[in-house]
């Protein structure tokens, strides 16, 4: 797990044996500080083919993560053994800065499994001061041979971007 983990709603979640994480109709405001760090939530784990959904979920807080995955909404999200991570029907407004993986939306997705965005959007600028700064989602890592797969739908992001390196308005 993370050394950290902070949130405005959840710091970290791990799950395993096929487990179900849903969130659905929550909102976050506050200012959110710390390493995989969030609006909503810091850091999802998902160790074996468990899915976690977020659905119309908010954050409007700024983020100010540490050294690793900071995002408007998700500081990190991994999927390790396949899974799926489902965002629907969510945005962040809030300003995030940090220094590796950087996100108005999610800061990190690191899948073995199936992320899935539809109808998703960050507003805020996003500020990294190393590798990995993107509109929407900071890094992707997609790994193993079960078909891991990133899917944005209806997605985008509208503020600023700046990083030192791997800088996407989008991803």
């Amino acid at each position: 797990g993370p050394s950290g983990g902070a949130g405005g709603l959840l710091g970290y979640a791990v799950l395993g044996g096929t487990s179900t994480l849903r969130i659905a109709d929550s909102d976050a405001t506050g200012h959110v500080i710390g390493d995989y760090t969030g609006g909503l939530v810091g850091y999802l784990y998902a160790y074996d083919a468990d899915t976690i959904t977020l659905d119309r979920v908010h954050a409007s807080g700024n983020v100010s993560g540490g050294y690793t995955s900071a995002g408007g909404l998700v500081g990190s999200g991994i999927l390790a053994n396949g899974g799926t991570l489902a965002v629907n029907q969510a945005y962040a407004t809030g300003h995030v800065t940090g220094t590796y993986n950087v996100g108005g939306l999610i800061g990190m997705v690191y899948a073995g499994g199936q992320v899935r965005m539809d109808v998703a959007y960050a507003a805020g600028n996003v500020t990294g001061t190393q590798t990995g700064a993107g509109g929407l989602v900071g890094a992707v890592t997609l790994v193993g041979t079960g078909g891991a797969a990133l899917d944005l739908a209806n997605a985008y992001a509208v503020g600023a971007v700046s990083g030192n390196d791997g800088v996407g308005g989008l991803v």
